[in-house]
């Protein structure tokens, strides 16, 4: 790499560096008040009717693969236990059933694939790679049947969507690394759907690296000259960037977490005694934004409306309503006959409850297959609407979490009703619960359809609503630098506020579209599910 692109990357490490300890600061402080608006306000109503169930602490799944090594590229067999929710999906290998951890893999950032042709003919047969970025090591796993490599995928599937990235102790401080990483990325112009994983400063890192690549390090590779050792080229060129951009990024980051940390309680305590001013100003600046901004936003949700959402919702609408009423009916016939077997008389009841979770997978697979069609064949059809934003995978994976939601939800509403009522009364519980995952079906499905249209829209908010809006509200930051309470203005980010107004007249028009032009095709589809 020459001086001039050296010098290049030096520049944008710094600038990039700065960049993120302002947005940092600025998002600490909003963090912060939203806490304290939080302990307030208290949690806003759900709207759902159904009991929350815990968050899931069962391992998904346990049993025997065979793993080849990191470094020496040996094949050893190992018992995995692929833990859940509560232990963020990490999966754990041990020597044997019982025995010592050899090692861990924290799947957030990868995907499982089976082994396609060329692996199959090098490795074997029956076998799972996990695979991430370039930056990553790749996993892979043999299984000792296809019956066996088929449960695990699926496993490893879902622990690869579900796994959230390492996050500070402390949740004011994760909220704010999020909040002025996006920030940061869009600045830079990397829209579209990313997955970020590993710890904060490693994926500062790995922004940092996306810029750098970008901006000059593609350019320097795409000069260099083909043939075997052009593999070994790239990484004398990119290795000594990446370990000078970790020790930048760590130091850096480090700083910046001591520097609001030492603040923390001379900001908070000055949130606190302005809290009730604070809300009240802060909605008037919502309203001026919102009447000053709507003039961008409702033309662009118009043409995108029409163009690139209404194809999705005519595909998406009645299949999702199918979904959720399979759902539903098949928790009703699984417990109807769970009750005529006694499974949950007093001594089996907690087994009998157990069952029934654990079997969430064979009573829902049928709705599972109708969003499958529906993300692989009649979305396919109007690929172009998935082209910048979310993707049928995504989609799929939201449509089964939404499903399972609802299902673990009704289990545990079940069990709180029944398990100190006579069992004769079980069949009577089962329909007032029914109505209520009646209820909560639907609300869920619009959810998800609303969920699902906003992330298609993703890349168009950034380029052509927030840009533009941060402009016109400018004006507004004499507003609140004219604020006459002492301390108050300063707690104000106007880049935030524009944000949120923006966001709630976004899903305000998702919600009407979805309600007015939609709703129908949707509800038609619940008439089916069974009350008794």
């Amino acid at each position: 790499m020459d001086a001039d692109a050296s010098a290049r990357v030096q520049e944008l490490t710094k600038e990039v560096i700065e960049k993120f300890s302002q947005e940092f600061a600025k998002a600490y402080t909003e963090s912060l008040i939203d806490k304290i608006k939080e302990e307030v306000n208290g949690e806003e109503e759900s709207g759902f009717q159904l009991e929350s169930a815990p968050i899931p602490t069962e391992p998904l799944k346990t049993g025997k693969l065979t793993k080849q090594g990191g470094f020496i590229r040996n094949w050893k067999e190992r018992h995995f236990i692929a833990y859940n929710e509560a232990d963020n999906f990490k999966v754990d290998y041990l020597d044997k059933e019982n025995g010592k951890v050899r090692g861990y893999i924290a799947p957030c950032g990868y995907r499982a694939e089976p082994f396609d042709e060329e692996d199959t003919k090098k490795i074997g047969r029956f076998g799972i790679k996990l695979v991430g970025d370039a930056r990553r090591r790749v996993w892979y796993l043999k299984a000792s049947s296809k019956e066996e490599r088929d449960e695990w995928l699926e496993v490893l599937k879902l622990s690869c969507y579900k796994a959230k990235p390492q996050r500070n102790k402390d949740p004011v401080i994760a909220d704010a690394f999020d909040i002025a990483y996006w920030r940061v990325r869009w600045w830079y112009c990397l829209w579209g759907s990313y997955q970020p994983y590993g710890t904060e400063d490693e994926r500062l890192a790995g922004l940092l690296v996306s810029i750098l690549d970008r901006e000059v390090l593609w350019d320097v590779i795409s000069k260099l000259p083909s043939g075997v050792a052009r593999g070994a080229l790239e990484s004398a060129i990119r290795n000594p960037v990446e370990a000078s951009v970790s020790a930048a990024v760590g130091g850096s980051w480090t700083g910046s977490v001591s520097a609001v940390s030492g603040l923390r309680g001379t900001l908070e305590s000055s949130v606190r005694q302005l809290i009730s001013p604070l809300l009240e100003q802060e909605k008037k600046l919502k309203s001026q934004i919102i009447e000053t901004i709507s003039g961008v936003i409702n033309p662009v949700i118009a043409d995108k409306g029409a163009n690139l959402l209404r194809p999705v919702l005519l595909k998406a609408c009645s299949p999702i309503g199918k979904a959720f009423t399979l759902g539903a009916n098949g928790f009703l016939e699984k417990v109807q006959e769970m009750i005529k077997e006694n499974e949950f008389e007093a001594s089996k009841f907690a087994e009998g409850v157990k069952k029934l979770d654990r079997n969430y997978y064979w009573i829902l697979y049928k709705g599972y297959d109708v969003v499958w069609d529906l993300c692989f064949n009649a979305f396919a059809e109007i690929a172009a609407s998935f082209a910048n934003g979310i993707s049928y995978w995504e989609v799929y994976y939201m449509s089964k979490d939404a499903m399972n939601d609802i299902f673990h939800n009704a289990v545990y509403t079940f069990q709180k009703l029944s398990s100190d009522a006579d069992p004769k009364s079980h069949g009577t519980i089962l329909l007032e619960v029914m109505k209520k995952y009646a209820h909560d079906s639907k609300l869920a499905a619009k959810q998800l359809i609303v969920k699902i249209l906003r992330a298609l829209l993703d890349t168009p908010v950034q380029e052509l609503i927030i840009k533009p809006s941060l402009t016109l509200v400018a004006p507004i930051q004499g507003v609140i630098d004219s604020i006459p309470i002492p301390g108050l203005s300063s707690l104000f980010n106007l880049t935030a506020l524009t944000s949120d107004a923006a966001e709630e007249i976004i899903q305000n028009a998702l919600n009407t579209l979805v309600e007015h032009g939609f709703i129908d095709s949707l509800n038609s589809e619940f008439t089916a599910i069974k009350l008794n």
